[in-house]
């Protein structure tokens, strides 16, 4: 991925640039082989017909899930990048989708490379199906799987957002519900889908191997850019950017690394609040004391030029556009007399700010696998801040009757708008099952 400038330390900020211009910059070109695919795999040496075919199999996979994505991103389908990492990254993810969904809007370049780079998959992955086709070679061969790709020039150089979007796409069309009503992946179902559109011969162990290294590759995209980003709006943050440098980065047991909730959630609302007309949705579930649905709406909030946000009714925007959404419940008093246009109007004049953060400081900063203490933070700024909000009541999973938080996602106001709409998360169980697991993946 971007490994040849920020697997071991943040890219530096050029000092000529501003935030708004990285949505007109160029990514680096990466190898598609040596992102997608597992190193196990590549440093295969090819001892046999077997070998050989189950690589391409595995890179053809690959190939495929990559053509989709960009689909899926082209037709504004945002959800299908909805990522399960399994480390509560999912507000990180969204963050970086829904910039690239911005770049996407804003940059005609972009859209011109995303297009051309679509052909040029395709055309790939018609050469490997031959190659699949036509293994006609006498083994053992000395060579390792990635050496074979170039030799055939079967190897491919994208751009890093391209990758980065296929990674994130491979890790949500395999997730699924489990008994208890919570999202994981299912190896399987990846497997199946694949191996069925293909017409190849997939193992499971191969597919979990897959998944596994996207998802370690895409927790540390995830620091690595919002680091990066965040020099850009570092007189913004002050104090809290500090928060998300290296020393505060934890590892998990797959080796995926984990930012401070609070601190990263922070860093990414100051970035949407640097991008003017973006559009900043909170999605409000109602339930009622005993955990039954009762409700659903979306308000919307736009970044002004000022960095300020405002309330906007959704007839109001124009076309449509990427949200980045805060989803969750709110637990209702009286399910028989509640007004839910009362409750918009209640919504779109509260703090959006106040209301995500007074949440945020009742959750851990790090999964509550990882047994890692809180940060101590020391500033009077930040700790003042902290305090503020701790005593703000009704924002946690225990006492939701102002709003708790669920999950975090991008999706498209067209999509937001259906009639017949169903959700991403699991709602309402969540509030059911507190403390049987972390609610945001």
């Amino acid at each position: 991925m971007l490994t040849n400038y920020c697997c071991e330390k943040i890219a530096s900020r050029p000092a000529n640039l501003v935030f708004s211009d990285l949505f007109f910059a160029k990514s680096s070109q990466c190898s598609v082989s040596e992102t997608l695919v597992s190193s196990s795999c590549l440093n295969q040496i090819l001892a046999h017909a077997d070998s050989l075919k189950s690589c391409l199999n595995i890179y053809l996979l690959s190939l495929t899930i990559m053509e989709e994505a960009i689909e899926h991103f082209i037709d504004n389908k945002y959800r299908s990048f909805d990522a399960l990492i399994g480390n509560n990254s999912c507000y990180i993810v969204s963050y970086h989708i829904f910039f690239l969904a911005e770049k996407m809007q804003r940059n005609k370049e972009f859209q011109d490379l995303i297009f051309s780079e679509y052909l040029r998959i395709k055309k790939l992955k018609s050469k490997v199906k031959q190659s699949l086709k036509s293994v006609n070679l006498k083994f053992p061969l000395t060579i390792q799987f990635k050496e074979f790709l170039i030799l055939n020039e079967l190897e491919l150089y994208l751009n890093a957002d391209t990758l980065f979007l296929t990674m994130c796409f491979g890790c949500t069309i395999s997730k699924s519900m489990n008994s208890d009503n919570f999202e994981e992946i299912d190896y399987k179902k990846l497997f199946l889908k694949y191996d069925v559109k293909n017409g190849c011969s997939l193992s499971k162990k191969s597919t979990i191997k897959l998944i596994k290294h996207w998802q370690r590759i895409i927790s540390l995209e995830n620091v690595r850019r919002l680091q990066f980003q965040a020099e850009f709006i570092s007189d913004d943050l002050q104090d809290w950017q500090g928060y998300i440098k290296d020393e505060f980065v934890v590892k998990d047991s797959h080796s995926r690394l984990c930012l401070p909730s609070l601190f990263s959630l922070k860093v990414i609302y100051c970035l949407l609040t640097n991008i003017p007309g973006a559009l900043i949705g909170l999605q409000v579930n109602l339930i009622s004391k005993s955990n039954n649905y009762l409700s659903r709406f979306t308000v919307y909030y736009e970044v002004q030029e000022d960095k300020t946000i405002k309330s906007i009714k959704q007839e109001l925007i124009k076309s449509t556009k990427p949200t980045y959404l805060f989803s969750g419940c709110r637990s209702v008093d009286n399910p028989e007399v509640f007004q839910c246009n009362a409750l918009r109007k209640y919504f779109s004049n509260k703090n959006l700010s106040e209301i995500i953060f007074a949440h945020e400081v009742t959750y851990p900063q790090y999964p509550k696998s990882l047994k890692v203490e809180n940060i101590k933070y020391v500033e009077d700024k930040v700790c003042r801040e902290i305090s503020r909000l701790k005593k703000m009541k009704g924002y946690s999973i225990d006492d939701p009757h102002e709003f708790c938080t669920v999950h975090v996602f991008v999706d498209d106001t067209d999509t937001q708008a259906l009639s017949i709409y169903e959700p991403p998360i699991y709602l309402p169980s969540l509030i059911c099952e507190k403390g049987k697991q972390e609610p945001k993946n």
